[in-house]
């Protein structure tokens, strides 16, 4: 009885973690869904206040500031507390929000403060909500052989979520005023909210307590050796990925040669590129090793990139962002799950916490240098030197990678065991 109840309870607990974690996406996909639409409809009052509308680029930098600012607190404070409970917290926090900007905007209007303080605002929810994602994932996988699919699969979700809100605010915003668009979102998270609330609350608690979080860190980055060198490589992948794709953002957005269809076209190309590259790493791209996975993608990226800048034009951008989209969500599936299973649950948010506050900082850097560039080049010019700027990314990667250097010179040191052995040899039959 026992050798036919051992399969089935198997059986069973897969199944179980199966639909918490498709609860959980599902809850994230409609959560992510809402918050894009509410921030392009925020960002589209902008535009169509008139000249309260200049300096689009600036207000972008509400997007990015609430990641500077609070993501290694928020990770300390996941690392802490029941991650469910915090997750149905800020998604009413989030639906709340939105239901009384429309009050503050009718009232107001869409000048001064209210709107980059609405972004910033809900942006410190999606901050938080992206420090827990990167810890809940692995207490509802379990498996750790599991974390690089269910890290896809996550991708995979807030990508198509992001996709489907950009394709309908056009539409929405015609039947539409901006308030009832923005009520519609409060709804949606609402519905998140419950999708939430009926997760498992033993996947999700944190029972341990820790005192010191910065103790706690770094003994760790000292007892084990490897810490700083992933650390290390996180922290370049989110960034240079990260830059690419917000200098993108600006200039789209900024850049008056490009007509809301052309800029459509081009964040669907990344989109799309997401979206291939989640599926690869659902596919056959699982048997690689997560290391070899972040070589090939970054050699990829950075062949497009050599090709662009010496042949790019506007028919190659289109083509040149689905391949950067593609290995970036590759090589960013793949060193988030080897970071997930590298730090433990006492650590794991915080150390995310801390690389998602050092690269958004270099982003916001890149977004104010990059909005004063759109008044002077073009959009294939700029994009051009993002992709030069990949080229000397990927060389600094390369270089601060041991492993990778101690691979190279590694066939070396082999042929010269052999040809020592074999000198070894003959001189024994002598």
């Amino acid at each position: 009885m026992g050798a036919v109840d051992l399969p089935l309870f198997n059986f069973e607990t897969k199944l179980l973690v199966n639909w918490q974690l498709a609860r959980y996406l599902t809850g994230t996909g409609l959560a992510t869904f809402a918050d894009r639409l509410a921030q392009v409809q925020l960002l589209s009052t902008v535009v169509m206040s008139g000249p309260d509308g200049e300096g689009l680029g600036s207000n972008t930098l509400a997007l990015l500031l609430p990641f500077v600012l609070f993501s290694y607190a928020f990770g300390a404070q996941a690392d802490r507390h029941d991650n469910r409970k915090l997750l149905i917290s800020i998604t009413v926090v989030r639906a709340l929000l939105v239901l009384i900007i429309p009050t503050m905007l009718m009232s107001l209007g869409a000048t001064g403060p209210i709107i980059p303080l609405s972004v910033f605002a809900l942006c410190t929810c999606s901050a938080f909500c992206s420090v827990l994602n990167f810890g809940i994932i692995p207490s509802l996988a379990i498996d750790p052989k599991h974390l690089r699919p269910a890290n896809a699969a996550a991708l995979l979700t807030t990508t198509t979520a992001t996709l489907a809100a950009v394709s309908t605010t056009p539409f929405l915003s015609e039947i539409w005023l901006p308030h009832e668009t923005l009520r519609f979102a409060a709804i949606v998270y609402f519905v998140a909210m419950f999708f939430y609330w009926t997760l498992d609350r033993s996947k999700t608690q944190k029972i341990q307590i820790v005192s010191n979080d910065t103790m706690e860190v770094a003994t760790f980055f000292k007892i084990h050796r490897n810490a700083i060198s992933i650390f290390r490589l996180g922290f370049f992948l989110h960034f240079g990925h990260g830059v690419m794709f917000w200098l993108f953002l600006v200039f789209c957005l900024q850049n008056t040669q490009l007509n809301n269809a052309q800029s459509f076209n081009l964040f669907a190309a990344i989109a799309v590129g997401f979206v291939i590259g989640s599926v690869l790493s659902l596919t056959f791209t699982k048997h690689f090793r997560g290391s070899s996975l972040i070589g090939y993608s970054t050699l990829i990226a950075a062949a497009s990139c050599t090709i662009f800048v010496l042949l790019g034009t506007n028919l190659w951008m289109r083509y040149f962002l689905i391949i950067i989209g593609t290995t970036g969500a590759t090589t960013l599936i793949a060193i988030d799950a080897i970071m997930q299973k590298f730090f433990n649950g006492k650590l794991r948010a915080k150390v995310f916490g801390a690389i998602l506050c050092l690269s958004t900082g270099g982003f916001a850097i890149a977004t104010v240098c990059t909005e004063q560039l759109t008044t002077h080049y073009s959009a294939l010019t700029i994009l051009r030197g993002i992709a030069a700027g990949w080229l000397i990314y990927t060389l600094l990667v390369v270089l601060t990678s041991k492993k990778l250097r101690n691979k190279l010179l590694k066939p070396n040191h082999s042929k010269r065991s052999r040809t020592s052995a074999e000198s070894t040899t003959a001189a024994i039959k002598k």
